[in-house]
């Protein structure tokens, strides 16, 4: 690991070390979105998956039926989405399941569930300031200056337009891209101490653009990416597709790979899961009624993959 990767991890430990409440990935990686504390698998239990429309006083709801069972959430809460073709895409992801139950493989659900349960108890404030906090971090702004030529190269020709794009998006912020990491990166680092949502361009986009649930799904790509502007980036459509987002993420580790090379089945798999996660998140934005995103057709799958 080099020297540069090394004092990143060191800042960024010190960073949540500093903070008063808990760092984004406490707030969304529960139970429910994480692949580890799901790795058990349970028997199929039922045949047949339908979706339906969940009749009551309020919008119109679909729930999912696991033969003549409605489908409940962790909390033991009804599941219910806003969206038919939402709905249809959570009845593929139970349907598809074989003779056991891989819930880690069932992205839309588990973020679905966090909406609903809500175990974190967030707010949209809760969410806008801690984003906001967290571009301070943000994986492309920090450049290696120790890197040799191609990974340079591949920082300035890949990262260093895309926070150009930000910047220009979000005047206001005026985010500098980083080549040394040192101790004043720690000590200056400030965390929002009053939120307004009227704070700057960034956190007004946030607030206009997204309800509490795609705030989740929002919070949720960052912490995949590791980058709050590859996120912007991504549902913008800067950036066409979640394989290219989720490759620019790893920029630094696959120039890793082509100089040592890579454990294959390894790090391939931790590739299309990142990608699965994303596309998930990304196809429950677009899909979210509440949603300036929202696709109502059209919508071209090829370039979720």
């Amino acid at each position: 690991m080099s020297t540069f990767f090394a004092r990143r991890i060191q800042l960024l430990g010190n960073l949540g070390k500093q903070l008063n409440k808990a760092p984004i990935s406490s707030f969304v990686l529960t139970r429910q979105l994480s692949t580890s504390a799901n790795r058990k698998e349970r028997k199929r239990f039922y045949r047949q998956v339908s979706l339906a429309e969940s009749f009551g006083s309020g919008p119109k709801m679909y729930e999912i039926n696991l033969d003549k069972k409605k489908l409940k959430t962790p909390g033991a809460n009804l599941f219910t989405v806003d969206n038919e073709l939402l709905g249809q895409m959570v009845s593929f992801e139970w349907q598809s399941q074989k003779e056991y139950i891989k819930q880690y493989t069932m992205h839309l659900t588990s973020l679905v569930n966090t909406c609903i349960d809500n175990p974190g108890k967030l707010t949209k404030e809760v969410l806008m300031s801690s984003l906001n906090d967290y571009l301070q971090t943000d994986t492309l702004i920090y450049f290696d200056s120790n890197s040799i030529a191609k990974l340079d190269h591949l920082q300035e020709t890949k990262w260093r337009p895309l926070v150009d794009w930000f910047n220009q998006k979000f005047p206001d912020l005026n985010l500098k891209i980083k080549k040394e990491i040192d101790n004043e990166d720690i000590f200056n680092f400030s965390q929002t101490e009053v939120f307004n949502p009227d704070m700057n361009s960034f956190v007004k986009y946030l607030n206009k653009n997204f309800d509490l649930n795609t705030m989740i799904a929002f919070n949720y790509i960052a912490e995949c990416l590791k980058s709050v502007i590859l996120t912007v980036a991504l549902l913008e459509r800067k950036i066409e597709s979640v394989e290219e987002a989720c490759d620019l993420a790893v920029l630094e580790q696959q120039h890793q790979y082509d100089q040592w090379g890579k454990v294959e089945w390894y790090h391939d798999i931790n590739e299309a899961e990142l990608r699965s996660r994303v596309s998930a998140a990304v196809l429950f934005i677009y899909l979210s009624n509440n949603s300036k995103y929202l696709v109502k057709k059209n919508l071209n799958y090829t370039n979720l993959q």
